[in-house]
């Protein structure tokens, strides 16, 4: 590696636009290749495909070992100090390729071991790839030196060209091989990157080293990843064990609608947490100040969104998967309300618990969440397949989320959540909600009636946002006219 640097610490609005850059091509590369994959390898497949990614996840987790979050934290700590920074890189990524390397042997055994998998090997042995390539990728250096920008425009590149070879290879149902090498193909590629691009802000250091120093806290970071993924993935993993893989495969739309949904909301704690772990115990009035914005912010739009997902269930599954689909939309309906749930479990992680170093109140509600879903699994997933997998999978976040308030405090929660400003938002969801549910009486089900209902909704939920004066929306729009007018000028 060549000079070291403690890293750039690029302004907050800027990082949430290069993170933002992330987060629109996650939403719309799905929305661009994932109804034409649906219609081309079929329920069948795409149950195969959810089952094998599912279960390399649980590897790739665990070979991260919590860098995602320690890593992030760790490095941001060091970003000022070169050569605290130099010597601590070092450790981590030694580290995490020591992780690497057993993980990667840990997912051919266990794949070798379950004779479904086993029957499955080429497939589950392409997702092997990405065991190995995603934690090498070290996202977490760059996030915690605010890198956000060579990380937004790495991805887009990554991006554009896994379109574009997606198109060129996969055309028949038995394309579904070659549509999990270009996945491995894709993985390899960020990790080269990111591995190459890592030598302009770190050296290596050779002496002084204690790798060994960080696993004792970061053991608490590996806990809470390996927790989130265990309850996170028994949908399909349940599905993939006892069900046939269509009820997998009618499960993935639904799943996949929702999860870019709620990546937006996500975006937003990502970038803030490195700032809100400088700002925790050192300014806790500027710390208080931002996460009541984001808790605002979070809801104003995961509540609409939730409602109108459910409001347009039948035409997003029709739009998203294709007739063979059509299944999808209960499904959906009930993984709608994941929407806010999810977005306010990861405030209360990303933007509150974390932060103040409250790790182990994390690992008691993803306890929780692990114990509701297995049972709402064992019990559902068998008689009701995609049905009682979504129904599991919005028990055990309820209870993580019910958890967390739980040990977060009432009086900490209403530091940063007015109860009012929620009741506004809720109304008005359910007028989104409304709004998006009324084409349904005059238009027949497809594209026009989905773009319809989704005019419909926006447009009753911002007047009644503006109807109520609510202050963070008052306060975008004055910034986008203000931008406006100062463009035209």
């Amino acid at each position: 590696m060549k000079n070291a640097t403690s890293g750039r610490r690029g302004s907050i609005l800027g990082n949430f636009l290069y993170s933002s850059l992330t987060t629109l091509l996650n939403v719309l590369v799905p929305l661009a290749t994932y109804p034409y994959l649906a219609r081309v390898l079929g329920p069948d497949n795409m149950g195969r495909l959810g089952v094998a990614g599912s279960f390399a996840n649980y590897f790739i987790v665990a070979a991260g070992l919590g860098f995602a979050t320690y890593g992030v934290r760790s490095i941001a700590a060091a970003r000022r100090d070169r050569t605290d920074l130099n010597r601590r890189s070092t450790e981590l990524f030694v580290i995490a390729a020591a992780a690497d390397l057993l993980a990667s042997i840990a997912y051919f055994a266990a794949i070798l071991a379950v004779p479904r998998y086993r029957e499955d090997f080429g497939l589950f042995a392409l997702f092997g790839v990405t065991v190995v390539a995603t934690p090498a990728a070290i996202d977490w250096y760059f996030r915690g030196i605010e890198e956000f920008r060579f990380i937004g425009l790495r991805n887009a590149a990554i991006q554009i060209a896994y379109v574009a070879a997606l198109f060129a290879v996969v055309h028949r149902p038995e394309d579904t091989t070659a549509y999990a090498g270009l996945l491995a193909a894709v993985a390899v590629a960020g990790a080269a990157a990111n591995l190459w691009t890592a030598r302009r802000y770190a050296s290596l250091e050779t002496k002084g080293l204690r790798p060994r120093s960080h696993l004792a806290p970061m053991g608490v970071f590996a806990l809470l990843s390996f927790a989130i993924t265990a309850y996170t993935n028994l949908d399909f993993l349940f599905l993939g064990l006892v069900s046939p893989s269509r009820e997998a495969g009618l499960y993935s739309i639904s799943l996949r609608l929702v999860r870019m949904v709620t990546t937006v909301t996500a975006t937003l704690s990502g970038v803030l947490l490195p700032r809100l772990s400088l700002l925790a115990g050192s300014d806790e009035e500027e710390f208080k100040r931002i996460i009541k914005t984001s808790a605002s912010a979070i809801l104003l739009f995961s509540l609409p969104a939730a409602a109108g997902v459910f409001a347009v269930s039948e035409d997003l599954a029709l739009l998203f998967g294709g007739s063979l689909f059509s299944e999808s939309a209960t499904s959906l309906r009930i993984l709608a309300a994941m929407i806010p749930v999810v977005a306010c479990s990861n405030f209360l992680q990303m933007q509150f618990l974390i932060p103040r170093g409250r790790e182990r109140a994390l690992l008691v509600s993803f306890g929780v969440g692990l114990a509701v879903t297995g049972a709402a699994m064992a019990l559902l997933v068998k008689p009701y397949g995609q049905i009682g997998a979504a129904w599991g999978m919005l028990a055990g976040e309820a209870a993580v989320l019910a958890a967390q308030a739980f040990l977060c405090g009432r009086a900490e929660l209403r530091s940063v959540v007015d109860p009012r400003r929620l009741a506004g938002y809720v109304l008005g969801s359910v007028a989104c909600g409304g709004g998006a549910t009324l084409p349904r009486a005059f238009m027949d089900a497809g594209p026009a009636r989905l773009a319809t209902s989704v005019f419909a909704g926006c447009l009753l939920y911002s007047a009644f946002l503006f109807a109520v004066r609510e202050p963070l929306a008052a306060e975008l729009s004055g910034r986008i006219l203000s931008r406006r007018g100062k463009g035209r000028a």
